[in-house]
């Protein structure tokens, strides 16, 4: 469970596929992203999620970590730690 400290950001890839990213912090404080794939199935999720999925809200996840790494311009490493989204949904606890 986690608090959204932005609008949730809908966006849609290349190939067609709709994404949400959900920008949050959690009950100690640690702020983290999640992003959740939209169902093609499901035409009327990106409205919903727009609705209900603002700045303050209470958000359930289910999913997994994934760790992300790279290399930036300059040569150096980076790392990114992010949340998959295989289930949202709107929260009842207010934190």
């Amino acid at each position: 469970m986690a608090q959204l400290t932005d609008d949730v950001e809908l966006r849609s890839t290349r190939s067609g596929d709709h994404v949400a990213t959900f920008r949050c912090i959690e009950a100690g404080s640690r702020a983290f992203t999640a992003s959740y794939w939209l169902p093609s199935h499901s035409p009327n999720s990106r409205e919903f999620l727009a609705r209900h999925f603002r700045e303050g809200a209470t958000v359930v996840f289910k999913g997994y970590w994934k760790q992300r790494e790279w290399r930036d311009r300059d040569g150096q490493p980076r790392a990114s730690r992010e949340f998959q989204a295989q289930y949202v949904a709107a929260g009842r606890e207010a934190y």
